[in-house]
């Protein structure tokens, strides 16, 4: 009986290793589980514990939204204008009409910007919150390609053929612009293109474009010189050929076959 005796004590041993360990863990276990409890000491799921967490915080994003759109404290309170160069900036600020004392989420940025754009100098305008309390303004202003006379005062023309402001004295370097004829879009759009097809220093020759049509062009340039250059079709090799033939003594030179170009 003895013997029996010990034989149990021992089994019992030799369990208590493997066996101790995994009642640990089973109690770590447990020591978990109730980790996560109500005020019971009721187990209480991960996820039911983060059901009210996303409630609570749309809750406070909620506030916060409607905080910033009535409080005066994130009201505007300046109004920065970039990008403007010859329209003055007070003159932009003032057209902006920005609200100032509004809280800032309630300025609305779309208005301000169509009356930017009612300036016929701005081709594009763009506005910005800058926290807590600027309003913040990017234009872009029309650049001149071209002017046209009009009624003793310069009209001055873009790149996309908008003619958007008269001055009394146009800049030295910009060409005139003398279209003829009914189809005067056109006219000015195949105007546009050869002017910019030209080599730089060729236009920088180039004193007046005219036009008779939009498949009827020609460029005045400075010594008393003109080119034939007619419609758009092949710009690019004319534009290639015209600067050697320039080189050769003459006062008119036309490319409206740049196969055969001449020199007179």
């Amino acid at each position: 009986m003895a013997r029996s005796g010990r034989g149990r004590g021992t089994d019992r041993g030799r369990r208590s290793g493997p066996d101790r360990t995994r009642g640990r863990a089973g109690r770590t276990r447990r020591r978990d589980e109730t980790a996560d409890a109500d005020d019971y000491g009721r187990p209480v799921a991960p996820g039911r514990r983060r059901r009210w967490i996303v409630p609570a915080v749309l809750t406070v994003v909620t506030a916060l939204v409607l905080v910033a759109y009535f409080t005066p404290a994130l009201s505007v309170r300046s109004v920065e204008v970039q990008g403007a160069t010859t329209v003055p900036k007070q003159q932009l600020t003032e057209r902006a009409q920005v609200p100032m004392g509004r809280p800032m989420l309630q300025v609305d940025s779309d208005a301000i910007v169509q009356r930017l754009r009612a300036n016929p100098s701005i081709a594009s305008a763009d506005v910005s919150l800058s926290w807590p309390s600027t309003v913040s303004i990017e234009v872009t202003e029309r650049t001149p390609k071209l002017y046209s006379m009009d009624q003793g005062m310069a009209r001055l023309i873009d790149g996309e053929g908008v003619g958007f402001t008269k001055v009394r004295q146009p800049p030295p370097d910009l060409p005139e612009l003398r279209v003829r004829g009914k189809e005067r879009d056109a006219a000015v759009a195949a105007s546009l293109r050869i002017l910019e097809a030209l080599p730089p220093d060729v236009r920088a020759e180039v004193t007046a474009v005219i036009a008779n049509g939009p498949n009827n062009v020609s460029l005045d340039l400075v010594g008393n010189r003109r080119v034939e250059w007619g419609s758009t079709a092949d710009s690019a090799r004319k534009a290639q050929i015209l600067p050697p033939l320039l080189t050769r003594d003459g006062t008119l030179y036309d490319v409206t076959t740049p196969a055969l170009p001449t020199v007179a």
